[in-house]
């Protein structure tokens, strides 16, 4: 463990990697260019920077290439596509300035992905699992952990307990803090939250850069899929929303040649343990400095819970090939055996 000073806060302590293991990592957070130098960040920050509008018509012009690409599938074909989609494929793609390359020939094949399903894991340990196959493979996965052990508060890797966390109760509640190796916003998770996480390679899904703002934005079209007729469900800034209201929070990180995106799902909350946490002082617009109770909603007042992994786990079939891990189902407690 290590001792934050000012809070007396004992943060869980990280997965540490041997020190010839070459990590090379982009925090996708506010801060992500922080190598850069003054003038260089500053002109990464805002070539790479997007507002609300621009950010939907990239998820336009996604979705538009996905349906392309679906109606002209098939082995072995080439592609010739209607003028109208190319023009308005050119044009969207100069509005934005954020081009997404498409080929005219194309063998569509879905690509691969190895699913985890994990019942209770501990949320340092699944964090620790992330990181490795992040690091140590070269595989696709999709981790689904259906619920945490002890309640445990998670904060990005930039965060600051004594901004973030009311650390008298904290303290006094004697509840666990981790940094995670994201960046991202602070969250508490216990035995109802529900944990999806993508780990893939850049070149795993056609056409998508490796930036924060498209791999969130392709992930809101996957998760559109899973509430199709429920609720309004959107992408809101960094969030996913039903109306207002977040029951979502992400956070990624790119490295290299990988990426990893990951969500904490709120099926269901305990109001006293929100308690812990402070109103942020970087909150998104749409907050309008709500109090948490009026800020987030609770999934289960729209899908159950089973329901959602099932919807989950049908709309990842859909843009990749499947594969089960032989151990499908982790026990809570249980050790992971993984042939790395």
């Amino acid at each position: 463990m290590t001792l934050d000073p000012s809070t007396n806060i004992h943060f869980v302590s990280q997965f540490e990697y041997p020190q010839n293991l070459q990590i090379e990592q982009q925090i996708a957070s506010s801060n992500a260019f922080r190598e850069s130098g003054p003038a260089e960040k500053e002109a990464l920050i805002r070539k790479n920077s997007i507002d609300d509008a621009l950010e939907d018509k990239i998820c336009d012009i996604y979705e538009l290439y996905v349906e392309i690409s679906e109606e002209n599938s098939g082995p072995h074909v080439k592609v010739l596509y209607e003028e109208k989609y190319i023009d308005k494929f050119r044009e969207n793609l100069m509005f934005c300035k954020f081009p997404m390359a498409v080929s005219r020939t194309r063998n569509i094949g879905l690509p691969l992905i190895s699913l985890l399903r994990l019942n209770g894991m501990p949320i340092l340990e699944q964090l620790h699992l992330e990181e490795r196959l992040l690091r140590t493979t070269s595989e696709n996965w999709c981790l689904i952990n259906n619920g945490t052990t002890d309640p445990t508060i998670v904060m990005g890797v930039s965060g600051k307990p004594v901004e973030l966390l009311d650390t008298e109760s904290v303290l006094r509640d004697e509840i666990s803090v981790i940094r995670r190796y994201t960046g991202g916003g602070t969250v508490i998770v216990d035995h109802a939250t529900i944990f999806v996480t993508f780990i893939c390679n850049k070149d795993a899904i056609s056409g998508l850069q490796s930036y924060p703002q498209p791999i969130m934005c392709w992930s809101s079209l996957l998760y559109k899929e899973v509430f199709k007729g429920i609720g309004d469900f959107t992408l809101r800034e960094n969030d996913y929303v039903l109306g207002n209201r977040k029951f979502g929070g992400n956070a990624q990180s790119i490295t290299k040649n990988r990426w990893v995106h990951h969500t904490s799902f709120l099926w269901d909350y305990e109001i006293s343990r929100m308690g812990y946490l402070k109103l942020p002082k970087r909150a998104p617009q749409y907050r309008q400095a709500r109090d948490h109770l009026e800020f987030i909603c609770r999934m289960k007042d729209y899908i159950a819970r089973s329901d959602f992994i099932d919807r989950t786990i049908s709309a990842v079939g859909s843009h990749f090939q499947l594969r089960y891990s032989e151990q499908e189902f982790f026990d809570r407690g249980a050790n992971v055996k993984l042939s790395l």
